[in-house]
């Protein structure tokens, strides 16, 4: 703009111009409803919504604020709750409540807001309830609410009523005593008894105060309160009922007594005339069945016995005096009869037992011969001690089965027979050995012919060719040895074996001997016989273990064990020794003993990888050849013309060619000690 100044000159004013910009800005809120009304930059809001209001800003600008306003609703619940009064104090919302009501609690919902819950608790009340009952004694156990009742008393029972709660029952309980009328029983009379009979004394146990009635019967005449019944001739069995009346709500009781009559008993006796002298006798007393009836015998003490089934038998054993059985009195009921019967029994006299031989002794399957006795009259033999069947014919035991048998014999005169005596027949088990065996030994070793059959406890004899076996423990002999086994009882049995010797197994590794380091060298077991061969140690140091000349290579010394086994298993062992030495050449000792002992007694040179052997010779310190040989391994034996030499100082050479082919000469001198 251009203008004139206060002095008239033009003046120049610039305006720098600014436009500010409308401020707007929004906001997001939720409240619950017990924060309304709500206050925002003025307004007071009393619901949710959106709302705006205009402001100024720092750059005095309008400035426009929006709200969008959510109010989240306050949650209530309601509860009904019934519970029995016993489980008061009862737990809510961490209030201990202990009576019905309508309680309240304010909590924080999930949205953040207040959430309030309402109780109303009511208290369901305990049933109470009383019976009152009488039974009978009869019907205890009483069974009630679950529980047994054995008496009379107050008894209680908790219960769950409708309302889940407990009710209280009562019982009352009375027992009626049960009427007892006691138990039955019963009387016999004789037809001839006419004395009066208090019926009390037939029954057991009543109780007083009860009513007699006649059920069955006739003739006399009854008490029904006394129970007293007096009989008339004539009269027949009868039967009569107590009754004690039950106090409610028992029932009556009632018991029976029983008169039977009975028509008066009579008995007798009767018995066989004669006995022999040492048999038996049997007094038979027959009378009314069921009486009692006493006797003697002999006119000594009296004894009673009862006539089941109408008779008693009287047995006695072992007869030798006259017996007489007299009948006392008989007893039935009430009616006791006197009696006058009696019976006699005369002895004969009886001949004695048989002589006989006992026991009698055989082995199982032994041929039997008849059995011994002897008597003054005929025998008769049994195979029972009483009773049974006799015979005439002497019996001859079987022997088939081992057990123990008895024969029993008697002499008769025609009228009595005697004693019968037992013959006791022992049929003796035979020891069994089995059957004869056949055993092979090796060569040189022995067998022991007491274990081979089981003997323990017997007698036993070992014999070959007719003779004894000294020592069966050790044989070492072919030939067929026999056993005789006897046991106890005298029962024997035999066996046989036969032995055999296995052909003598030969084992002969060889002499010992030297063999050239790390060359070849061939062992030798020709001499070796009755088996097969095995050498140890075998491959791989040896090319093979199973022939009789293996071939080896050694870099040491080493024994070799040479086993011969045949197919029996017998086997023999031997040794060779093989000392390994370098070579080619000779080693020859400066010294020997040729004293017989097997031990440096020859004197001879050890050829190590040598092909020839020229000459080998010694001589004395006189210059004389005394000894020479060409042959490899053979030395000298300190003798010459079959002279022994004298000990001192000799000289030896030799010469051999080796395995390359080279001459080998060497000399020396040899001590001979003696």
């Amino acid at each position: 703009i251009v203008g004139g100044s206060v002095n008239g000159c033009d003046s120049i004013v610039t305006l720098d111009l600014t436009i500010s910009a409308t401020v707007t800005g929004s906001e997001n809120i939720t409240i619950c409803t017990t924060q309304l009304p709500y206050s925002w930059n003025g307004q007071t809001l009393t619901a949710a919504g959106t709302y705006t209001a205009t402001l100024t800003s720092a750059a005095n600008c309008d400035s426009i604020a929006t709200l969008n306003l959510t109010v989240n609703i306050t949650l209530t619940s309601t509860t009904n709750v019934s519970i029995c009064k016993y489980l008061l104090p009862y737990d809510w919302n961490s209030q201990s409540i202990n009576s019905a009501g309508t309680y309240t609690e304010i909590l924080t919902a999930i949205n953040g807001c207040d959430s309030i819950a309402t109780l109303n608790l009511t208290i369901a009340l305990t049933n109470k309830s009383t019976e009152d009952l009488t039974i009978c004694k009869a019907q205890l156990p009483y069974s009630w609410n679950g529980q047994i009742l054995s008496g009379a008393g107050t008894y209680n029972a908790i219960l769950i009523s409708t309302s889940g709660c407990d009710s209280v029952a009562t019982l009352n309980l009375a027992i009626s005593p049960l009427p007892n009328a006691g138990t039955d029983g019963s009387l016999t009379i004789c037809e001839s008894n006419i004395n009066a009979i208090n019926l009390f004394n037939i029954i057991n146990g009543e109780d007083t105060g009860g009513i007699w009635t006649r059920t069955s019967g006739s003739g006399g005449k009854l008490d029904p309160s006394t129970g007293l019944f007096v009989p008339e001739s004539g009269v027949t069995n009868s039967t009569f009922n107590y009754t004690v009346a039950g106090k409610a709500p028992c029932d009556n009781d009632f018991s029976i007594a029983t008169i039977l009559v009975n028509a008066e008993p009579n008995a007798g006796t009767f018995v066989d005339p004669k006995v022999c002298a040492g048999g038996n006798i049997t007094f038979t007393i027959s009378g009314d069945e069921n009486a009692e009836v006493t006797y003697n015998l002999n006119g000594f003490s009296n004894t009673t016995t009862t006539l089941s089934g109408g008779n008693s038998k009287i047995n006695i054993s072992n007869v030798t005096i006259k017996q007489t059985l007299n009948l006392i009195s008989i007893k039935k009921g009430e009616c006791i009869v006197p009696l006058k019967a009696s019976a006699e029994v005369d002895v004969v006299p009886s001949p004695a037992a048989p002589d006989v031989i006992s026991p009698v002794n055989y082995c199982l399957n032994q041929t039997a011969t008849q059995l011994l006795a002897s008597g003054d009259y005929p025998l008769i033999w049994y195979t029972d001690p009483v009773g049974g069947t006799g015979s005439s014919t002497i019996p001859i035991p079987p022997t088939n089965t081992a057990t123990i048998l008895h024969y029993y014999v008697s002499q008769t005169n025609g009228e009595c027979e005697s004693p019968r005596s037992d013959i006791t027949v022992r049929i003796n088990r035979k020891p069994s050995l089995g059957t004869d065996a056949s055993i092979r030994i090796c060569y040189g070793d022995s067998t022991n012919l007491l274990n081979i059959f089981e003997a323990d406890g017997l007698t036993t004899y070992w014999f070959t060719n007719g003779g004894p076996v000294e020592n069966p423990s050790v044989i070492k002999a072919p030939g067929n040895y026999n056993l005789i086994a006897t046991n106890s009882n005298g029962c024997s049995d035999t066996a046989v074996v036969k032995v055999t010797v296995m052909a003598q197994v030969i084992a002969n590794a060889g002499e010992d001997a030297a063999a050239e380091f790390n060359m070849p060298y061939q062992l030798d077991g020709s001499k070796s016989s009755g088996g097969s061969l095995q050498w140890s140690p075998g491959f791989p140091l040896l090319n093979n273990a199973y022939i009789t000349k293996p071939t080896t290579t050694l870099t040491e010394s080493t024994q070799f064990i040479l086993k011969v086994q045949n197919v029996m298993g017998c086997y023999d062992l031997d040794t060779v020794y093989i000392k390994v030495l370098r070579g080619p050449t000779f080693y020859i000792p400066n010294a020997f003993t040729p004293d017989g002992d097997g031990i440096n007694d020859v004197y001879r040179p050890t050829a190590v990888g040598i092909d020839k052997l020229r000459y080998f010779r010694i001589y004395n310190r006189y210059g004389n050849m005394i000894f020479e040989t060409s042959q490899i391994g053979k030395g000298w034996d300190g003798t010459y013309k079959g002279v022994k030499q004298n000990a001192g100082n000799y000289v030896w050479i030799l010469e051999g060619t080796d395995r390359f082919g080279e001459t080998k000469v060497l000399k020396g001198n040899a001590i001979l000690i003696r």
